[in-house]
């Protein structure tokens, strides 16, 4: 596994993060290493160890490369298996407790990413991705107000084209349920931002 784990995520979802925005999660790993890669220290990108979920004392820490290729591993097999791509982008396998913060944010942008790049055919796994990606933006910052805006009409345009294609064969419950979510997802994200 830790072989899987030295291949790095590609470098345009690994934004360079001032180390000041990790200080929240990252306590002091000196002596803590990557559940994933064992690696101690920073990533190949100079990335931190960082922790935002439960776990206490040294366990937990990973690099964020290195969650996001595990929970694109744990993705893969889960669609496999059940259709969806399980919990790995959002909770700690260790502690079980959803990530937080700056760490919830960047790992909600991975998994849009890879919802769009690996399951591009279905639709209702991009829409709940972009849900929770939407949820997580900070409306008073200018790129997130702007990536929330096209994340909406990206939602819309979305639900149109399931309504289209499945207007022959009906529109069932469990899409108009879905169009439910994302109205409602909608309406927060411009409730929140002072916008109608």
């Amino acid at each position: 596994f830790k072989s899987m784990m030295m291949h790095q995520v590609k470098p345009k979802l690994m934004m360079k993060i001032p180390s000041a925005e990790w200080s929240e999660i990252r306590a002091s790993s000196s002596s803590s290493c990557c559940w994933l890669c064992l690696g101690e220290g920073p990533d190949a990108l100079g990335m931190p160890l960082v922790r935002n979920c439960s776990c206490r004392g040294s366990s937990g820490f990973a690099h964020l490369s290195c969650i996001i290729r595990y929970a694109e591993i744990d993705g893969r097999t889960s669609y496999q298996n059940s259709g969806n791509i399980g919990t790995a982008f959002q909770e700690c396998r260790n502690c079980k407790r959803d990530y937080q913060n700056c760490l919830r944010y960047h790992l909600e942008r991975a998994r849009v990413s890879f919802v769009e790049r690996e399951f591009s055919h279905d639709h209702m796994l991009i829409l709940r991705a972009l849900i929770h990606r939407v949820r997580v933006l900070d409306v008073e910052n200018d790129a997130d107000r702007a990536e929330g805006d096209q994340i909406c009409f990206k939602m819309t345009s979305i639900i149109d084209e399931m309504k289209r294609y499945h207007s022959q064969c009906g529109w069932s419950g469990e899409f108009m349920k879905m169009e439910a979510v994302v109205l409602y997802v909608i309406g927060l994200f411009y409730m929140k931002t002072g916008t109608e």
